[in-house]
């Protein structure tokens, strides 16, 4: 995750900054958090898993800003440079990691809206989303032993 943070850190777009888990207060615009999702066990090798682990990247900008198009289109600018980043970029082999790759055939993106904390008057503070879910194969993340 903190590979995938640098990197979506790199793209220069996110004025909010990146970070590992939700933001508690509401976020700068645009915002994004990565945020563990699920892990399978999708086959085996003699003595060790390879697992697919889903990670959401999470977009965040702030909800009912005018002009509300720009908003919509600058969320869809977001989803489509992330996933193209990831896609073409993205070095993942180095002796530091077990991730083999990316799955880019389980790549989604899914728009949402968010409240995160309130204003001083007690109005929450909304956030329109999109969680893009890039799946990593990871091989070898521990080795089974025989039990006596």
């Amino acid at each position: 995750m903190q590979k995938l943070k640098s990197l979506l850190a790199s793209m220069g777009r996110f004025k909010g900054g990146v970070e590992i888990g939700e933001p508690y207060a509401g976020p700068e615009s645009p915002h994004a958090a990565l945020i563990l999702g699920q892990v399978r066990t999708v086959e085996t090798t003699l003595d060790a898993p390879i697992e697919e682990r889903d990670i959401h990247i999470r977009i965040y900008d702030r909800a009912f800003q005018e002009p509300r198009e720009e908003h919509e289109f600058l969320l869809d600018d977001l989803i489509h440079e992330v996933i193209e980043k990831i896609g073409t970029n993205y070095q993942l082999g180095d002796s530091g990691t077990n991730v083999r790759s990316i799955d880019p055939t389980k790549t989604l993106a899914t728009p949402a809206w968010q409240e995160i904390g309130r204003t001083s008057g007690g109005q929450g503070i909304w956030y329109r989303t999109a969680d893009v879910i890039v799946t990593l194969i990871v091989q070898d993340s521990y080795t089974f032993a025989a039990s006596t």
